[in-house]
């Protein structure tokens, strides 16, 4: 049942979807899909935010949310270092 309510997951799925397409677009030199993720990940902010707002909290992101994005966003540097080091090798991830 599909809500028209900001949702704080809904906004996470956007941003971390937003942050891959971001991060492959520039490793695969699309322009294209590296704006459009940047895209992606600022309207996921913009709804974790309003979600933020509609349920009456004043922290837009508690330490345990903020613990988790950094060890994804870690996770992610990892497998773009990899990815750009078998783009100019030949290896297999």
């Amino acid at each position: 049942m599909p809500s028209s309510k900001a949702s704080k997951i809904r906004g996470d799925q956007k941003y971390y979807t937003g942050v891959a397409k971001e991060k492959i677009g520039k490793v695969i030199g699309s322009q294209k899909l590296a704006e459009q993720g940047k895209a992606e990940k600022q309207a996921g902010i913009s709804e974790r935010d309003a979600a933020s707002v509609q349920n009456g909290e004043k922290e837009k992101h508690d330490e345990g949310a903020k613990e988790q994005k950094d060890k994804i966003v870690k996770k992610s540097d990892e497998i773009m270092e990899q990815v750009l080091k078998c783009k100019f090798t030949d290896c297999k991830l």
